[in-house]
């Protein structure tokens, strides 16, 4: 679950702001925010800038952050497996069926009987998961049922009017 910046800014930090003699104005520092320095000119300025540099850093800290372990624990094999894949006709012709995968278009299986066309492509589609798991490569999956419901829902309605 990713939180908004200002889930981050409510906690309090301590602030040390020190005062610049020479050249005027004040240097702020945020200990508990490493690397967050800031400065202004003006003493009423402070809680503007030290509100800035807090926000600026949280931004650069979230943008690098390794999201939280449930956020980025790997799918499993048997989770790509359930999944409920798009299966087309792509071609049929004397030579006989070609079926395909839409979400996976690499994968494709062909023969003369539709049935064991789609039993090779169930067999292409299953190697190919567990090699890409293996490897860490990233896996598109299919499109939530709740948004195809809901497209067939729109598309007959449409057809109704």
């Amino acid at each position: 679950m990713k939180r908004k910046i200002t889930y981050y800014m409510l906690p309090e930090y301590p602030v040390t702001i020190i005062e610049d003699t020479e050249e005027g104005g004040f240097t702020i520092y945020l200990p508990d925010c490493p690397g967050c320095v800031t400065c202004c000119q003006k003493w009423e300025d402070i809680p503007v800038a030290i509100a800035d540099a807090q926000r600026e850093w949280m931004e650069a800290v979230l943008e690098n952050a390794t999201p939280p372990e449930e956020e980025h624990q790997e799918k499993d094999l048997d989770y790509y497996m359930e999944l409920n894949y798009n299966v087309d006709v792509l071609k049929h012709d004397e030579n006989g069926y070609t079926v395909g995968i839409r979400e996976l278009p690499w994968i494709t299986a062909r023969n003369q009987s539709m049935n064991v066309a789609f039993e090779l492509l169930d067999c292409s589609k299953d190697s190919w998961l567990q090699d890409a798991v293996k490897s860490g490569f990233p896996i598109p999956e299919p499109p939530r049922e709740e948004i195809q419901r809901l497209c067939e829902e729109v598309i007959k309605e449409t057809e109704d009017d």
